[in-house]
């Protein structure tokens, strides 16, 4: 816990490890409560969505051969997209799928994110389309910012024209209002995986289903609570494995990165581990990092 004159901000129990500074690509978020406390997250911070789950895949795969192989073992990317996100050879011939959605408690924390990552996209470059300056004004709109979008077009800029991007090299907290979810965790991690079993994909049984926690409200007791809940639902599913993957920051490479799996259906191999690790752990947790080893 941290107390800056008198204001307190406690850390989720979803956090990274490492020091902030060890890390890449990431956002810090407060959520202010309505009895007044503070809740401090790390969010990985990534602009574009592709990558973002190239980052998650990777994640997984450094995750499963760290924990679950005995020896290395050579990967190779068959197909994206052709259904499942993924379709990947193991060097010892075993082949499967990884297929990620994403979890978010409503559709305004969506919206807050998406406008982030716009803004994170383009405030490195000195040059903006006018229309693209236009939107992020729309986003996050400031009078100064109006005054000037107005003498621009008094100039006759149009709206493919290059302009000099106001948002260059700014310092910007995003601050929004966000309504306390509308459905319990357990509807909202049901809802996502009925989505995919819906889907008509073929083998299934093969394939890793990997949930992106985009959550704003929900905790590590929330999430071990639901995971709880729908033990005997999540046994039912046609996934081989499904994980909730919360990200905190990482490399572009993906190397240098923290993150967290929580684990709601795995292998018989794969819980035998995981109790092993947690067992070593005061909190029933097992946490790795790059720049931190676990006490």
């Amino acid at each position: 816990m941290q107390t800056n004159d008198n204001l307190k901000i406690t850390k989720a129990k979803l956090y990274p490890v490492s020091p902030l500074d060890a890390l890449d690509n990431y956002k810090r978020v407060y959520r202010i409560n309505h009895d007044g406390t503070i809740l401090e997250r790390v969010h990985l911070d990534i602009a574009e969505p592709s990558y973002r789950e190239v980052l998650i895949f990777q994640h997984y795969l450094s995750f499963m051969v760290k924990h679950f192989e005995c020896e290395r073992v050579g990967i190779k990317v068959n197909s994206r997209d052709k259904p499942w996100d993924f379709n990947i050879s193991l060097s010892a011939g075993r082949k499967l799928h990884i297929e990620l959605t994403a979890i978010s408690d409503n559709p305004q924390h969506f919206k807050n994110n998406k406008s982030e990552e716009r803004l994170l996209k383009w405030k490195h470059e000195k040059l903006i389309p006018f229309y693209e300056l236009e939107k992020l004004a729309y986003l996050f709109p400031d009078e100064k910012l109006e005054l000037a979008l107005e003498k621009l077009k008094a100039k006759g800029v149009e709206k493919n024209d290059l302009v000099k991007n106001l948002f260059y090299a700014k310092k910007t907290i995003p601050i929004s209002r966000m309504p306390l979810p509308q459905e319990s965790l357990s509807d909202i991690l049901k809802e996502a995986i009925n989505k995919k079993e819906e889907k008509k994909h073929d083998e299934k049984s093969k394939t890793v289903l990997i949930i992106d926690n985009r959550t704003a409200a929900f905790d590590l007791p929330d999430f071990l609570t639901s995971v709880s809940e729908l033990s005997d639902f999540f046994k039912k599913t046609s996934f081989m494995e499904i994980w909730i993957y919360t990200g905190y920051a990482s490399s572009l490479d993906g190397r240098n990165a923290e993150y967290s799996f929580i684990p709601i259906k795995c292998t018989q191999k794969q819980k035998y581990v995981l109790e092993k690790l947690a067992r070593k752990s005061k909190e029933g947790m097992y946490v790795w990092s790059p720049n931190a080893s676990p006490k």
